[in-house]
């Protein structure tokens, strides 16, 4: 009977009501005398909730027993440790002359717990986290050194688990915030004040964009938004985190799927899913995310639910056969935070992995010797297996440049973008998706001028109603099918109207117009000064005839490049030559392009550029009704210089007399040099061709800003 009532009957410790009868003594004896100093720890199990749920009760039965004897066994005669009940054990430390005494004690715990348990012919890997209550004659009541031991356990959780941390006074002002931050928690799910944001990521390889990750935030109606670091973790220790998670899912599959009926062309992009440790082992995850799927209509193709590498480590087996039923859906999964957990490298060919994604940890400090090998080995052990990589945190041209070097297919971080809200996700979507072409054939703008600190910018484009502005070290404008920067604003035409408007979208530094703050869309004058971030540009805007700051009137190119990439290089460094360039969609176009020019009252352009495969199989016909319409027209034809050219097809061009024929750009080359002048010289030959005076130095200098501008992804490839 006085086991029974004394001792744990599972561990064989003594229970809460021995070790708060110890607790007592020593409490009394060091208010007799301060010469008897102890220290009361409270340890808890990481993730225990886990374990228990998917491995079953008797399995978490036999974890804790083994816990405890290892903890037993850490201390010394005289000590005592209990059990209070589930995960949670208490140890008094009598007679510690020394607080690092102590310490050491839990650094010999935190140790044994690195020990892999042994249960049923398996492996189970788990941590413990501690809190430490030193002895004080302030204390009075045993209960009161438990309590602090306890909210010194929630600081060693928060600060990432498997750690012991000492308590401090001013933790009691945490724990009532914790405590507030509990009972807000469970009425913001009742007055649903979440929101999802959605990061982008983008292919590296073309710079478009692939998909978004979700983030869940909270509209705390005292303390503005929350991001998911501030509430999650107390979330999961209250019992949400599937409720939670349930919710995520169901309104991120409901919004992309939104989005790819407004957009038909984004219908590829898919959206990715933190699926935590709960859900993973909850037994209706499958249903919920079937139901979820067949209610919002999305293809299962563009889901993916990311898992993190300790789930894989915990109950192998059950997590297996759950991640092969949620393949079944045709949905993907993603390993995030590769390479920060116990680095299960023999795991990936078990699981039906799809995507690696490489922590921001390693991405941030990708300069260093050390950290970039790792890197290049996570990606080539992936490639190896068939998997696709994400790096994530990517912030830096230096970074953009080194995984693209290494073939790493996506990227995301806020070089790209940060997380955006729903409306701000649909623009982003809007930019690169939008069922309007290239170039419409409706109707003719003005001509468009554009200066800047760096250069001139003239455009004559057909069809556009906007083109965007943004903050870049070396070019001052962003055209409509290109990303813009995090601090921009555009410029809008009206339809059918001359008018043009400024609108700031968001900047973080604000819009200016001539010196006053941007706060609608404002109707802009020629001569007006914009700056947007550190742009400084002038506007003026004509129909048909210059301002008399422009002087004669600028030579005009137009351009078709089956290749986006190259065909945004020549736009940037012709612009920078005050060339004007018509971007054309197809070659089918091009008569009706031409026609468009005239009608509009605009001179025809100087020169085509055109890329020659896109005009086979018919070079000789195309030629034919070029020159029936417009007698002289000077052309020069380019071709990807990654393969050579059909012999026959370079013949055709030589008997036809269509004019020169230049390879495309190097753009995998040695250096940023050597592509560079490439670069140079074959603008430089178009310049010859226009009878322009070229200035070798500035050609230069412009190619590698466009070079670097792609290595920075900021242009749509």
């Amino acid at each position: 009977m006085q086991r029974d009532a004394f001792f744990d009957p599972l561990t064989g410790l003594p229970n809460r009501s021995l070790f708060i009868d110890r607790l007592s003594q020593a409490v009394r004896r060091i208010q007799r005398t301060a010469d008897d100093p102890f220290a009361v720890l409270f340890l808890d199990l990481d993730r225990f909730k886990v374990i228990n749920d998917s491995l079953g009760h008797r399995a978490g039965d036999q974890l804790l027993i083994q816990v405890a004897q290892r903890l037993q066994s850490c201390i010394r005669p005289g000590d005592t440790v209990a059990r209070l009940g589930g995960d949670e054990f208490t140890m008094l430390i009598d007679n510690v002359c020394d607080i690092q005494d102590v310490i050491q004690l839990c650094e010999r715990v935190l140790n044994e717990m690195t020990v892999p348990f042994q249960m049923e012919g398996q492996e189970i890997f788990t941590t413990m986290s501690i809190g430490i209550a030193p002895s004080s004659s302030g204390y009075t009541y045993p209960e009161d050194l438990i309590r602090d031991a306890d909210i010194a356990l929630y600081q060693a959780k928060a600060l990432g688990k498997a750690r012991y941390a000492m308590f401090q006074p001013g933790m009691h002002i945490h724990a009532v915030a914790r405590l507030q931050l509990e009972n807000d928690l469970r009425r913001a799910i009742q007055r649903q004040e979440f929101c999802l944001l959605y990061q982008p990521i983008i292919a590296m390889e073309t710079g478009l964009l692939a998909g978004f990750e979700t983030f869940i935030y909270w509209h705390h109606p005292n303390r503005g938004l929350l991001g998911p670091g501030e509430f999650l973790s107390v979330a999961e220790d209250m019992g949400l985190m599937v409720t939670l998670g349930q919710w995520v899912l169901a309104t991120a599959c409901t919004q992309v799927s939104l989005w790819h009926q407004q957009f038909p062309l984004s219908r590829s992009v898919f959206v990715s899913v933190n699926l935590s440790s709960f859900e993973i082992s909850h037994p209706e995850l499958i249903d919920y995310l079937q139901t979820t799927l067949l209610e919002t209509k999305l293809n299962p193709r563009c889901l993916k639910l990311e898992i993190t590498e300790s789930m894989l480590m915990n109950n192998s087996e059950a997590v297996l056969a759950q991640l092969q039923h949620i393949k079944t859906l045709g949905v993907q999964l993603c390993l995030d935070d590769f390479g920060t957990g116990y680095s299960s490298l023999s795991y990936l060919d078990q699981f039906p992995i799809d995507f690696l994604k490489i922590d921001r940890s390693f991405i941030q400090r990708v300069d260093s010797t050390e950290n970039l090998e790792i890197v290049r080995t996570i990606l080539s052990l992936a490639h190896t297996l068939g998997l696709k990589v994400v790096a994530e945190g990517l912030e830096s041209t230096a970074q953009l440049a080194q995984l693209r070097a290494l073939r790493c297919e996506f990227g995301q971080g806020y070089s790209f973008s940060r997380p955006l809200d729903a409306l701000q996700t649909m623009y982003f979507i809007q930019e690169q998706f939008s069922d309007e072409p290239l170039t419409s054939i409706t109707i003719a703008l003005p001509r468009l001028f554009i200066h800047s600190q760096s250069g001139r910018y003239q455009l004559l484009l057909i069809g556009r109603t906007s083109w965007s502005l943004g903050r870049s070290q070396d070019c001052t404008i962003f055209l409509a099918d290109r990303m813009v920067s995090r601090e921009h604003a555009v410029i809008l035409q009206l339809t059918q109207s001359d008018e043009f408007y400024f609108v700031d979208l968001g900047s973080r530094n604000g819009s200016f117009i001539n010196h006053q703050r941007v706060k609608a869309p404002t109707l802009l004058h020629n001569g007006d000064r914009i700056r947007v971030g550190k742009s400084e540009l002038e506007f003026w805007a004509t129909s048909g005839s210059e301002p008399s700051i422009i002087g004669s009137r600028p030579k005009t190119i137009l351009m078709y490049q089956s290749s986006k990439l190259q065909g945004q290089i020549w736009r940037e460094v012709l612009m920078t030559q005050a060339i004007s360039i018509i971007w054309q969609a197809t070659d089918g176009e091009l008569l009706q392009t031409l026609h468009q020019i005239e009608a509009s009252g605009e001179a025809l352009p100087d020169l085509l550029l055109l890329d020659v495969e896109s005009l086979q199989p018919n070079l000789a016909a195309f030629f034919e009704w070029l020159r029936l319409r417009y007698e002289t027209f000077p052309i020069i034809l380019t071709y990807d210089a990654s393969s050579p050219l059909d012999p026959q097809l370079r013949l055709q061009v030589t008997q036809l007399g269509l004019g020169a024929l230049l390879p495309g750009f190097l753009l995998s080359g040695p250096d940023l040099t050597t592509n560079a002048t490439d670069v140079a010289q074959k603008v430089n030959q178009v310049l010859q061709t226009l009878r322009l005076t070229s200035d070798t130095h500035r050609i230069l200098n412009a190619s590698t800003a466009a070079l670097q501008a792609i290595i920075r992804n900021e242009t749509l490839f």
